[in-house]
């Protein structure tokens, strides 16, 4: 069994055994490097007036009104307008999405972006139209904008993601290096 003094001084013999499988794992990673997204959270909840239930039934209906044009254009004249941030309807729509809602009473709408505050300001900007818009088509209901809006980020932390693909390296070419000396001792024969 070897120490780490005596892995890191037999490892200089083979260093073309750990060099390419550590530069295939670093390029492995590279892929993962720079792919951070922030991500912009915000809920609607919907309400039957006459006897204060949530609405959580008609959710996923309401959901489909957010790709409306109505709403997705209101939200980016007010990015222009308040943020004098220009992104096409196009954009919109990819980084903007609703997730489903399993339990609980709120339409979750969730901005992507790889700039923090554009998430932001596209995450409110959607909420309020969606807010308003969906007003205009339940005038019988009470809609609410949960405050508690959270940004969280996306991605792969590069220090890890180097540090898990040079330790991967290393333990390929240990493998390598431990196949070499079999075949040499005629351990293995194929």
């Amino acid at each position: 069994m070897e120490n780490l003094y005596t892995f890191f001084k037999n490892m200089r013999k083979d260093w073309p055994l750990f060099l390419f499988p550590i530069i295939v794992c670093l390029a492995f990673a590279s892929i993962f490097i720079g792919n951070e997204q922030t991500v912009f959270v915000s809920r609607i909840q919907v309400q039957s007036r006459g006897d204060r239930q949530w609405d959580s039934l008609s959710i996923p209906v309401y959901q489909t009104i957010l790709k409306n044009p109505t709403v997705i254009r209101s939200a980016q004249i007010a990015l222009k307008k308040d943020y004098n941030i220009a992104v096409s309807q196009a954009q919109l729509v990819a980084s903007v999405t609703t997730k489903p809602v399993v339990h609980g009473n709120a339409m979750v709408i969730a901005a992507t972006a790889r700039d923090p505050e554009l998430a932001t300001a596209m995450g409110k900007q959607v909420t309020a139209s969606m807010y308003y818009t969906l007003g205009t088509y339940l005038p019988t209901k009470d809609l609410r904008i949960d405050p508690r809006a959270t940004v969280k980020q996306q991605g792969a932390n590069p220090v890890y993601a180097l540090l898990i693909s040079l330790l991967s390296g290393l333990a390929i070419g240990q493998g390598l290096r431990l196949l070499m000396r079999r075949r040499g001792k005629g351990e293995l024969d194929v």
